[in-house]
């Protein structure tokens, strides 16, 4: 009796398994076709009234998250795409709150906390920005300083250069398009103080 139930046991799970590989093996559904049509009807009637093509869409779980993330990115709306969870661990968001805070350096609105600048670099993304960086920034009422030729933008364009790949220090200023070696010299220690940047053996790279 108990070999048969160890046997019922071992198929049961075989039948999970095989269940498991066929619902990650499922790459469409009727409801992600449904979704693309019922946004594509939605912004189009968005755009006639004179309204933000934008909606928000909620799931019950991260595994429906991720799949209507790539669901979207796939139909044509690359870049556009913004999620809010319980880590944003994803690397778009990573990406975003990086941005997020060289925007923002030194204003009150960085608050240090992870979950906190998260939710606004998120929420300021899905909001929209103007040309500059600065303009239209969530959670602001007053003036921000200019960003062309500030150390805002210099931190943005290391940071830029961070992502395709590691800088050596040495060719930071040249990278950045600063020829102030001193000035370069503190982008660079902003950014590694800021822990947006480390430095290994003279070379700079992403966290």
């Amino acid at each position: 009796e108990l070999r048969q139930r160890l046997r019922d046991t071992v198929n049961e799970l075989a039948a999970l398994r095989g269940y498991l590989d066929l619902a990650e093996g499922i790459e469409n559904n009727a409801k992600g076709t449904a979704l693309l049509s019922a946004l594509s009807a939605a912004f189009d009637k968005a755009e006639a009234l004179g309204a933000a093509r934008k909606a928000v869409v909620f799931t019950e779980s991260r595994r429906t998250q991720d799949y209507l993330f790539r669901l979207l990115e796939d139909a044509g709306y690359a870049g556009r795409v913004v999620l809010i969870n319980g880590s944003n661990n994803d690397p778009r968001s990573r990406e975003l709150l990086q941005d997020w805070r060289v925007r923002h350096e030194g204003q009150d609105v960085v608050t240090g906390s992870r979950a906190v600048d998260m939710k606004a670099a998120v929420v300021e993304a899905f909001r929209g920005q103007g040309d500059d960086p600065a303009v239209g920034s969530a959670a602001v009422s007053t003036p921000q300083a200019r960003f062309e030729g500030s150390d805002r933008q210099l931190r943005g364009r290391l940071v830029d250069a961070l992502r395709a790949g590691p800088v050596a220090r040495s060719t930071v200023a040249s990278c950045i398009a600063e020829p102030d070696q001193e000035r370069a010299e503190r982008i660079v220690a902003g950014l590694v103080r800021d822990g947006l940047a480390v430095e290994e053996d003279e070379t700079l790279r992403l966290p």
